[in-house]
């Protein structure tokens, strides 16, 4: 084996060993440097494609889209799903499993969730588990 160049080679067992390890070396560490150059470029661009989306104007299609309850306007948490939505860094399914997580916890319709929807929750969780058995 050669090491680029036809006419130098390793010739004895150490200058071999040697050849193998920096092969080995040097691949490694060109390959993590190209590497931590591309994640940096992809960042950046991602970064920059978010600066964009949220500088960009709200629309009428974008009121439309967030009201959830229907009213007419946008409330401080529909702009945050929104936008949250909008950048990419959750999806709307992954918001509606969060929502349906909540109301069942909300045992009594409150639109909150109290000390009592925990304890209620935890005894509908011990029986169901009982049931189980």
């Amino acid at each position: 084996t050669t090491i680029g160049f036809g006419d130098v080679s390793p010739q004895t067992e150490l200058g071999r060993a040697t050849a193998i390890f920096w092969i080995l070396f040097s691949t490694s560490f060109t390959a993590n440097v190209l590497s931590n150059f591309s994640a940096v470029f992809i960042e950046n661009r991602a970064l920059v494609i978010e600066d964009r989306i949220l500088k960009a104007r709200m629309s009428h299609a974008d009121l439309a889209l967030w009201d959830q309850n229907g009213s007419g306007s946008v409330s401080e948490l529909e702009f945050l799903i929104g936008m949250l939505v909008r950048t990419g860094h959750v999806d709307q399914e992954l918001i509606d499993d969060i929502r349906a997580q909540f109301r069942r916890c909300d045992k009594n319709g409150s639109h909150t969730i109290t000390p009592a929807d925990i304890r209620r929750v935890a005894t509908h969780r011990q029986r169901s588990l009982g049931h189980a058995r």
